[in-house]
């Protein structure tokens, strides 16, 4: 059965300002961000944010912001409980040693950021993380080591039910050599109330899903002619296992051209459902640096899964501190046009974007 191609989207209109500035000492500061989106029969959204780092004492710092929105179609009134998002987080940032943070976020169910993506709604979250870490003086190979343990707890605002809960206990190793190596695993609980696909013949059931997987992650020296990175994720993935895979080496000819490459590979399986998705991303990636000023990047990413090939190409200029100019295209072309009725066009969309920072003292 064909299914029928997706309409053209509608023109809408963009804002977003952003001021940031040092308060305290240099390493605090509070800023305020504004975003509005009209569509074209006038229709807006808009968001306010006001957001604080402040640091303590040493390594200790204290991060906070509220954000209300604002939607023509709902009401107007200030209320940050329902209308708002807001967060707080205290953390010591150290490698070595004790380390933490303890946060915790709440959403609204209005609110409705339109200029941003939210993966959750009407949520609490409490987040934290404990960590020691020491100095290995002695070692032939290893330099440093880090033990951390976190987690992750979201409620719903409706009914204060379990969301998701994630442990994850981890072992963090840099070498002498510079070489980064990470390894560790997540317990998660799930509660889904309703079902997700990820396409017409693959989905996840709605209900309680407990699982654990494993994680390990690398990184090269960068810098050198060849450097890279890579990780792997093995085990649970809800009522089925999941296969992940990645590498991205990156060649640096010259101190004017770099090249990179990616590859992920990942497999969800359903066994007892006899469901399963494969997926290949492949990446290819070049930039350019003419000089301290100019520097131009090309991006093309292929996904399997999507059936979509994604090309970016962006300028930059940047002729004294402070100042930026951007010149962006970005297209997105369809890899099977054939696969619904009336047939696809080889474009999905197309963006020409030119933007200009400056950064000012207040």
């Amino acid at each position: 059965m064909f299914r029928q191609a997706t309409k053209n989207l509608h023109s809408e209109n963009f804002a977003v300002v952003r001021l940031k500035k040092h308060v305290f000492n240099q390493r605090s500061y509070m800023g305020g961000m504004v975003t509005n989106r009209i569509d074209e029969n006038g229709h807006y959204n808009s968001a306010l944010g006001i957001d604080l780092l402040y640091n303590v004492f040493d390594d200790d710092f204290l991060s906070a912001s509220i954000v209300q929105t604002y939607t023509d179609t709902l009401s107007n009134s200030v209320d940050f409980i329902n209308g708002g998002r807001l967060s707080f987080k205290w953390e010591r940032r150290a490698f070595t040693e004790f380390a933490y943070f303890f946060s915790y976020e709440r959403a609204g169910e209005k609110y409705l950021p339109g200029a941003e993506f939210e993966f959750r709604e009407d949520f609490n979250h409490f987040g934290n993380m404990l960590s020691y870490g020491w100095v290995e003086k002695d070692h032939p190979y290893i330099q440093r080591h880090q033990f951390s343990i976190g987690s992750d707890v979201y409620t719903r605002n409706a009914d204060e039910s379990i969301e998701t809960l994630e442990i994850n206990p981890f072992w963090d190793a840099t070498f002498k050599s510079s070489f980064t190596l990470s390894i560790g695993f997540s317990t998660i609980h799930e509660n889904l109330v309703g079902n997700f696909e990820f396409n017409d013949d693959v989905q996840v059931l709605s209900g309680d899903h407990n699982f654990t997987n494993f994680n390990a992650s690398f990184e090269t020296p960068y810098g050198r002619e060849l450097s890279s990175s890579g990780f792997i994720r093995v085990g649970g993935f809800y009522d089925g296992t999941i296969q992940s895979y990645g590498i991205d080496p990156i060649w640096n000819f010259s101190k004017y051209l770099e090249l990179s490459a990616g590859y992920e590979f990942n497999d969800i399986n359903f066994k007892e459902r006899n469901q399963q998705l494969e997926n290949h991303i492949v990446r290819l990636k070049g930039q350019l640096t003419f000089n301290t000023k100019l520097t131009l990047s090309v991006l093309s990413q292929y996904n399997s899964g999507a059936d979509l090939v994604f090309t970016n190409t962006r300028f930059r200029y940047n002729p004294s501190e402070g100042h930026d100019l951007y010149l962006v295209y970005n297209e997105l072309f369809y890899t099977d046009r054939q696969r619904l009725s009336p047939v696809l066009p080889v474009t999905k969309n197309r963006t020409i974007l030119a933007k200009y920072t400056y950064t000012f003292t207040l």
